[in-house]
């Protein structure tokens, strides 16, 4: 491979490597709490090529996530839709993917926000006290 399809190649992976991380920050902590420096650590790609690939900056980065991830998200609705029989069947399976989905998404936010938590403490015996929201959500799912 020449020098300059080499270039293309790490190129393209550091556009992908940052629109992978930014991804995953923003399903996690929200546009607000996620900033430049945080998603080219987590990307691991060079921070010179971020304003190469997005000159944008992070409203462009985050577009491109957004973008990304419906057309995953498309993708996975036609696969389950075109592996069932009926509609029926296929509203069925979604929804259930669906569910898993957001308890998993429900269940990585709380334990970060957990953690975070913890590490904001006064020790270990410290009690951190649930927000009025959180307390609500716990209540109607049945959590204690």
């Amino acid at each position: 491979m020449g020098k300059n399809a080499s270039s293309r190649v790490q190129g393209r992976a550091s556009r992908e490597a940052f629109i992978a991380a930014t991804g995953r920050l923003l399903r996690r902590q929200g546009y607000a709490a996620t900033g430049l420096n945080e998603i080219v650590a987590r990307s691991g790609a060079p921070k010179g090529s971020l304003y190469f690939h997005f000159p944008g900056g992070k409203e462009q980065l985050a577009l491109a996530a957004m973008e990304q991830t419906g057309e995953q998200l498309r993708a996975a609705i036609a696969a389950i839709m075109g592996s069932c029989e009926t509609t029926m069947d296929g509203l069925s399976v979604l929804i259930d993917a669906l569910g898993s989905g957001l308890e998993a998404s429900w269940a990585q936010t709380v334990s970060s926000s957990c953690h975070r938590a913890a590490s904001q403490s006064n020790g270990p015996d410290s009690v951190v006290p649930a927000s009025p929201l959180a307390m609500k959500i716990q209540s109607s799912i049945g959590v204690r």
